[in-house]
């Protein structure tokens, strides 16, 4: 069909997602998008493309090359779909470790970046709380909610056996100006979130 040779801008999205759409057919397994766009930031093509390689020798057709995902900082950089789990820092010794941990619908917990369907103060809290409680699995904990007073977040999660847990978070600027990509002369102060305490 057309939109398979125009791209996905032109994709029938609401087709897809109901199963109706003609052409191509449902994949069940992880897709692996590693950023290799060195025209965008070198360092994606530097450490993008080993990691393809590597992914590629594990999981085959499954691993695709992409434009840009964001955090050259972080590369090799890689996004696994359709859960949206963003990964940095990645070497190509890791890729066997990222397949096997997506293949069990878990996270990959020292290299994870956050979920493209969180916040940034509630990605922070998800990270904290599981590297606090030692839970991987992606549906471990379902966000409850998260508000703001002043420079602090109250993030609230609820555990796959009921449970509350309530993580507090100090936004402040990075102590030191983070560079965020190759081409840029100088860092900019980045907002983290510390953890206050976790409840």
């Amino acid at each position: 069909p057309d939109w398979l040779r125009e791209g996905l801008r032109y994709a029938p999205l609401a087709a897809l997602a109901a199963g109706t759409a003609a052409g191509g057919e449902p994949v069940s397994a992880p897709i692996y998008a590693v950023c290799t766009n060195g025209k965008r930031d070198i360092c994606c093509a530097k450490h993008g493309l080993p990691l393809y390689q590597a992914l590629r020798q594990q999981a085959g057709d499954q691993v695709w090359q992409c434009s840009h995902i964001g955090g050259h900082r972080f590369a090799g950089t890689c996004v696994v779909l359709p859960q949206g789990q963003y990964y940095g820092r990645l070497t190509p010794d890791q890729a066997a470790d990222l397949v096997r941990a997506a293949q069990a619908d878990s996270i990959l917990l020292g290299h994870s970046r956050g979920r493209a369907d969180l916040s940034a103060p509630v990605q922070a809290a998800d990270y904290y709380l599981r590297e606090h409680s030692g839970q991987t699995a992606r549906t471990a904990f379902t966000l409850q909610s998260h508000t703001q007073e002043g420079d602090h977040w109250h993030v609230v999660f609820t555990a796959a056996g009921g449970q509350r847990h309530t993580v507090t978070l100090l936004q402040t600027p990075s102590e030191v100006p983070i560079i965020a990509d190759s081409q840029e002369a100088q860092g900019k102060h980045l907002p983290q979130y510390r953890l206050i305490a976790i409840g």
